[in-house]
Formats: C-alpha cells, sequence, structure tokens
C-alpha cells in the first residue's frame, strides 16, 4: 500500500489475496491506483486477476474510473426533509 504523504489517503494498493474465496478460484491478484483530488482518495483504476481450479485459465478483469463527483450529504439531507 502506498499512502499520500499529506493525507495518509490510499495512492496505490497491490496484493495476492492469501486465502480464496472460493474452492474454483486461486492465485488472485489485484492493484488499485487512487488519485487524490481536494485532499481526498478517488479510485483511478483497478486490474485483476484470476486463475481457475477447472479448465477456464486465467480470467482478468480492467476497470478505468472517471467523472467522479463528491456527494453532498448535507444537501440530500436537506431535501429528503422537506428543506430546500
Amino acid at each position: 500500500m502506498w499512502l499520500d504523504q499529506a493525507t495518509c489517503m490510499p495512492v496505490r494498493e497491490t496484493g495476492k489475496f492469501v486465502k480464496s474465496p472460493s474452492v474454483f478460484l486461486k492465485n488472485i491478484e489485484f492493484v488499485r491506483e487512487y488519485e487524490m483530488r481536494d485532499g481526498i482518495s478517488y479510485p483511478k483504476h483497478i486490474q485483476s486477476s484470476v486463475e481457475t481450479r477447472i479448465g477456464i485459465g486465467k480470467a482478468e478483469i480492467s476497470i478505468d474510473y472517471s467523472n467522479y463527483t463528491k456527494l453532498d450529504t448535507q444537501a440530500l439531507d436537506a431535501a429528503a426533509n422537506g428543506n430546500h
């Protein structure tokens, strides 16, 4: 895990599962990358690979995140309570 020095928020995580969540899967590896905006760490990219125990072989997934906005929870609470 790499952390932003100023905020201690995650910038990058890499790893391998120690225990498989399924008898059909083995060797699960991942990389998660984040971008810092206004002191908050937002997911930027996730890359995962899994080897299966049956004949399927290796599966990979790559996800890129974009267009994040910070949710204004105070505005949502006010709207839910009828305060506009």
